[in-house]
């Protein structure tokens, strides 16, 4: 009587569990051999340059420095954005309005600051595309990188994925750039592309 019990109970629990919206064996499978192909992918692309591993946890679990809005040598207005450099040279960034119509008109956005370096991140919008810019406050040099910058917690490396042209272009792959930043200018280490896979987070 007890295992007639039992398997009823058994059985019950099967149905239940076929009735249910539960990830069967083969697609979970299949979600796994795809997560190993783009790893694989990812740390050929990368070569020597850096070592390439899952993070613990996920990349939820990946901790990084932040860009803060304070700063007082910094004024957004409505015709730009005003920076003054350490050396007392003030650098304007002109909202253009002679721009043509059809080209739009850039505006500047100040988006944050990372202290430690002295670096200021600039958004400039045009008509059809957002460039990031990543401006020394020490010497006011500017450099232009693919997308929204990502700090590693040290505040040395500055990550950002390269996504955006390949939802507009058959012929650009998505991928990343890694820069490496050493007193408060940022060098290219790495550009990679990737040809099957899109990045979502430097973590």
């Amino acid at each position: 009587m007890m295992y007639a019990c039992l398997l009823t109970c058994l059985i019950a629990a099967i149905l239940r569990c076929n009735g249910s919206e539960t990830i069967p064996f083969t697609a979970i499978l299949a979600e796994q051999q795809q997560a190993a192909r783009a790893f694989t992918e990812i740390t050929q692309a990368v070569g020597a340059t850096a070592t390439v591993k899952p993070a613990k946890g996920g990349a939820a679990a990946y901790q990084q420095a932040t860009f803060s809005r304070l700063n007082s040598k910094i004024k957004q207005t409505t015709t730009g954005v005003q920076i003054d450099l350490d050396d007392n040279r003030l650098l304007v960034l002109r909202n253009d309005r002679a721009e043509q119509a059809e080209t739009g008109v850039p505006t500047y956005r100040y988006r944050g600051t990372d202290h430690r370096n002295q670096l200021v991140w600039i958004t400039k919008n045009l008509y059809e595309e957002t460039r990031q810019l990543l401006i020394s406050q020490e010497t006011g040099r500017i450099t232009e990188i693919a997308n929204e910058p990502q700090l590693n917690l040290t505040n040395t490396l500055v990550f950002n994925q390269q996504n955006d042209c390949y939802g507009m272009f058959d012929d650009c792959y998505p991928g990343f750039q890694l820069w490496r930043i050493n007193k408060g200018t940022v060098k290219l280490i790495k550009e990679v592309r990737l040809k099957n896979y899109v990045v979502v987070s430097g973590g």
